[in-house]
């Protein structure tokens, strides 16, 4: 903003008569409050109206402190497009969330719109979204329903093997063909371990002559597998009983539902116990916390930007309609998935995150987590959704699936049989962090822990 549509802004976001009643000494002066708030409340950290809060902004955000920017400022040049909270009961995660049209900046147009339509600035508590969820309904399958699944390989014996060996163990309805894909691995091994396979009709086993990348491996698999439904799967993956069945019934659950991910150790906006990733929760085994979700979050799904190609149910109409993967642009993977979905978006079709699955995934075998195949693929995603980074900022932020990754931890902690101890805390420093990392450290392995301390707006609930 220049100097002047940032005064005009402060002028359409300022209350006088609020700004009256908050500071008597404005009254008592007969001062014109926006002449006053302009020259001198401005610099003294008042507040322009009943949504920024100036003091709490330094507070929460001490890079603003540090700047030695007014909040307001701050806020209007850089906060809003951040989606940085004006005020510690306005959620602008929460508010672009529930309405997208303010992404700009949720104050103004909260001051300008919102306000008078009734729109919420935090999201209401459901406790019953944290709880163990009711019996699911059953979904009717279409009854004629086959789903294959393709398994791009390229490296990885060991890995294809208990990826493999977990799909057989699961086969169960609507379970049709096992495809792989071995796009002309070097390791003689995997290559003939696989030819095994195809011999005893186990899987279909497709090898083109030469290598194509792992795209062009994943299209050729969903080719194959004709009018079906497919889900891509990883060769690092593993799976547990009763998850195709699951994904199916998400996947069927609506009309427009183009895909569905499920939990998992290791993808990222669908990982638990959180986005980062790494080794399985509570140093436990995949059959016990697949057991554990698909109880307490049974038949939930989350609505998703995209989902995650770690583990990927697609239908087939969606497939039909949107086409495959975009093999010119993301040949060697990293972004083919996220460009499928927001392509299907665009058509209408909705992505979902499945609570009541979890899928292992060790992560990146082929390529290595930072590999310049990924950065690549990423930057081109960026260069065709600009948009994109802010997206998912705002579906992290919001943290539309921390109900059912709360459910799921509860569950695990209920199944442990260990107590379970609360930690209550304060923010006011002195160490606390620390020594609550400390008791952490001493009663792991005989207690469940939560952590209750103070949060933006309240209080958070967390295990430390």
């Amino acid at each position: 903003m220049s100097v002047i549509s940032l005064e005009e802004a402060i002028r359409v976001l300022f209350d006088a008569e609020w700004y009256r009643q908050r500071y008597p000494d404005i009254s008592a002066a007969e001062t014109d409050p926006l002449e006053h708030f302009l020259r001198f409340g401005l610099a003294e950290g008042r507040n322009p109206n009943a949504y920024f809060d100036a003091n709490w902004y330094l507070a929460a955000y001490p890079d603003v402190a540090s700047s030695g920017m007014a909040p307001l400022l701050h806020y209007l040049q850089f906060g809003a497009a951040e989606f940085r909270n004006p005020h510690p009961r306005f959620d602008a995660a929460h508010y672009v969330f529930s309405h997208p049209e303010a992404a700009a900046n949720p104050l103004f147009f909260h001051i300008t719109q919102g306000a008078a339509q009734g729109f919420a600035t935090e999201r209401a508590f459901a406790a019953e979204a944290y709880l163990p969820a009711p019996p699911a309904q059953p979904v009717e399958l279409p009854p004629d329903l086959l789903v294959d699944v393709v398994i791009p390989v390229y490296r990885g014996l060991a890995e294809t093997q208990a990826c493999l060996a977990s799909v057989f163990a699961a086969r169960e309805a609507p379970l049709g063909d096992v495809i792989v894909i071995d796009d002309c691995s070097p390791e003689p091994a995997l290559s003939a371990w696989l030819d095994g396979l195809n011999k005893s009709g186990e899987i279909r086993l497709i090898r083109p002559p030469r290598n194509q990348g792992f795209v062009a491996a994943v299209n050729r698999g969903m080719q194959a597998a004709g009018r079906r439904d497919v889900v891509l799967l990883n060769s690092d993956t593993e799976v547990p009983r009763g998850w195709l069945a699951r994904l199916a019934a998400h996947a069927h659950a609506a009309p427009r539902i183009a895909s569905v991910s499920p939990f998992s150790n290791n993808a990222t906006i669908c990982s638990y116990p959180a986005i980062d990733g790494g080794g399985l929760a509570l140093g436990l085994d995949l059959a016990t916390i697949d057991a554990a979700t698909a109880a307490a979050n049974a038949g939930r799904a989350i609505d998703l930007p995209v989902t995650v190609g770690f583990c990927m149910y697609l239908r087939r109409e969606a497939i039909e309609q949107v086409g495959l993967f975009d093999v010119e642009t993301f040949g060697h993977g990293y972004g083919e998935e996220v460009d499928f979905c927001l392509r299907a978006t665009a058509q209408g079709f909705r992505h979902v995150l499945a609570t009541d699955v979890f899928v292992y995934h060790a992560g990146e075998v082929s390529f290595g987590r930072k590999s310049a195949a990924r950065e690549a693929g990423m930057s081109r995603v960026a260069e065709r959704y600009p948009l994109y980074p802010r997206i998912i900022d705002l579906h992290i932020r919001f943290g539309a699936a921390d109900p059912a990754r709360f459910a799921l931890t509860a569950e695990l902690f209920r199944r442990s049989r260990k107590p379970t101890l609360l930690m209550v805390s304060h923010d006011l420093g002195g160490g606390i962090t620390a020594h609550v990392e400390r008791l952490n450290q001493r009663y792991a392995t005989q207690a469940n822990l939560l952590w209750l301390r103070p949060d933006q707006g309240g209080v958070g609930l967390a295990v430390p």
